[in-house]
């Protein structure tokens, strides 16, 4: 029975996050689901991330979510003469599962952005971000059982469970967002970006038996920066924050990490690239502390974090909350008339 209770109270909350989104941990690790302006947003011509996150594989089948993006700045005619503004472009896929009723969310987005330098130098950039695509939803019953098919002590899985939902059931929707941010790096031992996103502008609908409840609109708001610990240190200091509100939902993640590069990149011949190891903390307001480690070497970045469970999930969870693994890769080709030699970016 207390099996029972805890697979029906998993379902009740899968029925209750439908309403808000999925998140990572290391959310600065994910910019495209972050906030539309950050697309192009980085030293380099090309960018291609994957992030995946599993939680709660003590409580239930595991909550699952996989992203795909990529993004690249427009090639601009003549650099060197030309202002340091650039137009940006993305893709992004996100694959969302959460637990035993196979509650799906798949998602396909296109992105750009607008880069404009406030200061003419490329050292400060004000950006504004369109997203624009469309998901599918979906939910599978055929593992869940209901009050209707137990008698007694007994289940029957062939008694009909008396939900309007069928086995399968699915819908498509169009989704937009739009954001702003502000990126800085007036020394070249400090930088630190902010800005702020709304998803879901047009407010979808997201219930399966054809009602009028909605999506409700997402504001994120997001703060990174590196700062050198000294002045001739190879150690940087990267505090982190995001704000979110979703409806009733409010989440609070902060956090910071301590970059320690291995290896200076070369100035000037790109003979030698650049290697650093980074350890940090974040946590989420009431719910997760978590640790996490990222390794750069040249174009390939890979990231690890785990969360620790605090909330009152608990008691179910023996306190195994989150896994998230992050995979990115950074081009950079010096025939390509873009920003790659703008240090800007991080």
């Amino acid at each position: 029975m207390k099996k029972i209770t805890l697979s029906l109270g998993i379902f009740a909350l899968a029925l209750a996050v439908n309403a808000q989104d999925y998140h990572y941990s290391m959310f600065t690790m994910s910019p495209l689901n972050l906030n539309p302006a950050l697309t192009g947003n980085f030293t380099g011509d090309l960018r291609i991330i994957n992030n995946y996150r599993m939680q709660w594989s003590t409580v239930s089948k595991p909550y699952s979510t996989y992203s795909f993006g990529g993004d690249m700045p427009l090639a601009r005619k003549d650099r060197k003469k030309g202002s340091p503004d650039f137009f940006a472009v993305g893709l992004n896929v996100n694959v969302d599962k959460a637990g035993s009723s196979s509650l799906k969310n798949n998602s396909y987005a296109a992105s750009f952005s607008y880069n404009k330098s406030l200061d003419g130098m490329g050292k400060t950039y004000f950006s504004l971000g369109g997203q624009a695509g469309f998901a599918q939803r979906s939910i599978t019953l055929s593992e869940m059982s209901w009050g209707t098919q137990w008698t007694g002590m007994t289940y029957d899985p062939t008694i009909a469970n008396g939900e309007a939902i069928g086995f399968g059931d699915s819908y498509t929707y169009m989704d937009y967002a739009a954001g702003a941010a502000v990126t800085s790096s007036p020394s070249d031992r400090f930088r630190i970006n902010a800005g702020v996103a709304a998803f879901h502008l047009n407010r979808p609908r997201i219930d399966f038996l054809g009602g009028t409840d909605k999506l409700y609109m997402k504001i994120g708001m997001h703060l990174k920066g590196e700062v050198a610990l000294g002045a001739n240190s190879n150690a940087w200091l990267i505090p982190q924050a995001q704000y979110i509100m979703q409806g009733p939902a409010r989440m609070l993640n902060i956090g910071a990490g301590v970059k320690y590069k291995l290896q200076e990149a070369s100035r000037y011949t790109g003979y030698q690239s650049e290697r650093s190891l980074t350890l940090g903390g974040m946590y989420r307001a009431g719910d997760a502390v978590s640790g996490y480690l990222r390794l750069d070497i040249a174009a390939i970045g890979v990231a690890f974090n785990y969360d620790l469970n605090i909330s009152k999930l608990t008691a179910a969870s023996n306190g195994v909350g989150a896994f998230e693994f992050m995979l990115i890769y950074t081009g950079i080709y010096s025939n390509r008339n873009v920003r790659s030699d703008n240090k800007s970016f991080f």
